[in-house]
This record gives structure tokens, C-alpha cells and sequence, in this order.
């Protein structure tokens, strides 16, 4: 059987502006995993930009990822497994745990969730747990027959959503509040002219992964590599960079509080589109 091609992503906060960060992590990491005696194994140079790991698998091996928690507790499930869970250092986080911001137009008129009802989301995605699953959770209790916004405007990426709220081409979006920390770091025009209303129930951040069949002692390789990474002083800048501060080692349970989320939220507008 033909060895599947190996592959390394950190994707998931990665702006242009700080592409050089994942790629300076990784290597540390890589480093050192064969500074471990690991020389034997297939470790990919470079870091992939994918999002989307489902669509990888099973074709390829994930030596090494990020991944949102709702696809890795739905679509992704027994296909990784979990390394450890970052903290970082955003308004909104707390430990290995983060949440989402409600965000609108800072002129709009809405001012609590339940002036939401009857609006249109922007969402970057179905299955993500910043951007659908926990306001879906959230708002549900405010829902009338199951119903809450008017429709939803599908943007890909939770910086379009950002865009199609202040364009006035959706009333409401929620943004992971480590994407927007980010932004406001990184790229100001971003998020100006909005306006938090309120937040989300926190839950575990965005795990880092390997493949479901990564032998144990190479797991715990990745881990201590992961560790060292986090603790050299010659990868702070990258690190606050990517406002990196540590990693836990959350048991892979902690995350049922997505699913959890996912079972009293309310089901996606019927009334929905793509477009940024």
C-alpha cells in the first residue's frame, strides 16, 4: 500500500501578515521530535495552509494540526486525536478555553440578543463552533418554533463575516475571540465600527491534532516537542505573534461540551447564502 502524503497544518489563525509564526513553530517542533531519536520519521518541512482537514483525510496523514472543536467532536471523530489544547492570551479566553463575541454594527440598534430575533447572521461556516454552534446554543432559548434569524449570509472565513456586518449586508455575527483579538493586533480596519452585544458559553479551544493511528510514543514526542516549543525563549516573538501563551493537556472529554452545545442549538435559517 502506498504511504499516504504527510502533512503538517496550523491554518486555523493564521492572518498573511503572520504566515512566518506557524512555520517558525513547526520547525521548532520538528526539531524537536528528532532531537528525541524520532529520525525515522516522514516529517513534512513545510507548514500547509488547509483548513479543512476533513477534506484530507483519509488520504493523507496529519503528522501534526489545529482543528476547529466542532468538526473534531462531528466529522473528524475517531479520525484524530487530541495532542493538547492552547491557551491564549485574547480577551474572551480563559485558560484552554475561549468563547465567542455577538458582534454588530456599533450604529445599529440592537442591543441584546433577543433584539436579534428576526435578523440575518453572518456565519463562516455550518460547522464551526465560534461561528454557528455556540450562538445557535446561545439564542436558542429566545427562539420561537425553533426559529430565530431571518435568514444568513455563508461567508467562509470569520474576517468576511466581520466584513459583511459592517457592510451592512448582515445584522449580527459571532467571531472567535481569538480571531478577533488578531485582527485588532494585526489588522485595526477590521473590526472598527462594531460592537460587542454579548458572548458565548465558553468551551475548549481550537485543538492540536495528529492522526487517530500516530503510534503513542510518537504522540508523546509531539507533546513534549510541542512544550519545548512553547518555552524557547528564541520563539517569543512568534508566539505573541499568534498570542500563543501555553498548551494543556485537557482529556479528550472536554470537548462533549461542544456536542453538548450542539444539541440544544437551534437548526441553521432556512433562508441562507453564500457570499462575503
Amino acid at each position: 500500500m502506498t504511504a499516504r502524503p504527510a502533512i503538517v497544518s496550523l491554518a486555523m489563525y493564521v492572518l498573511p501578515e503572520i504566515e512566518w509564526a506557524p512555520a517558525a513553530l513547526w520547525r521548532r517542533i520538528a526539531s524537536g521530535v528528532r532531537h528525541e531519536g524520532l529520525r525515522e520519521l516522514a516529517l513534512p518541512n513545510e507548514v500547509d495552509q488547509v483548513r479543512d482537514l476533513a477534506a484530507l483525510l483519509p488520504g493523507h496523514s496529519v503528522v501534526f494540526g489545529q482543528t476547529c472543536g466542532y468538526p473534531f467532536t462531528h466529522a473528524l471523530t475517531g479520525r484524530l486525536q487530541l495532542i493538547g489544547t492552547p491557551v491564549y492570551d485574547a480577551p474572551g479566553c480563559r485558560g484552554p478555553f475561549y468563547r465567542s463575541l455577538v458582534l454588530v454594527r456599533a450604529e445599529s440598534a440592537l442591543r441584546t440578543l433577543g433584539d436579534l430575533r428576526g435578523h440575518v447572521v453572518a456565519v463562516n461556516g455550518w460547522d464551526s463552533q465560534s461561528g454557528w454552534n455556540a450562538l445557535a446554543a446561545l439564542v436558542a432559548p429566545l427562539a420561537l418554533r425553533g426559529h430565530f434569524f431571518s435568514g444568513a449570509r455563508v461567508t467562509g472565513s470569520h474576517a468576511q463575516s466581520l466584513a459583511a456586518v459592517r457592510a451592512g449586508q448582515a445584522d449580527v455575527a459571532a467571531i472567535d475571540c481569538v480571531t478577533f483579538a488578531l485582527l485588532h493586533k494585526h489588522r485595526r480596519a477590521a473590526v472598527t465600527g462594531l460592537r460587542v452585544i454579548a458572548e458565548t458559553e465558553e468551551a475548549p479551544a481550537l485543538p492540536f491534532v495528529t492522526d487517530a493511528d500516530t503510534p503513542p510514543e510518537v504522540v508523546s514526542a509531539l507533546k513534549r516537542a510541542l512544550l519545548g516549543a512553547l518555552a524557547d525563549p528564541a520563539l517569543a516573538e512568534a508566539r505573541e505573534e499568534l498570542l500563543l501563551n501555553w498548551v494543556e493537556d485537557l482529556p479528550p472529554a472536554a470537548y462533549d461540551a461542544i456536542s453538548e452545545m450542539a444539541s440544544r442549538a437551534i437548526p441553521a435559517p432556512a433562508s441562507a447564502r453564500p457570499g462575503g
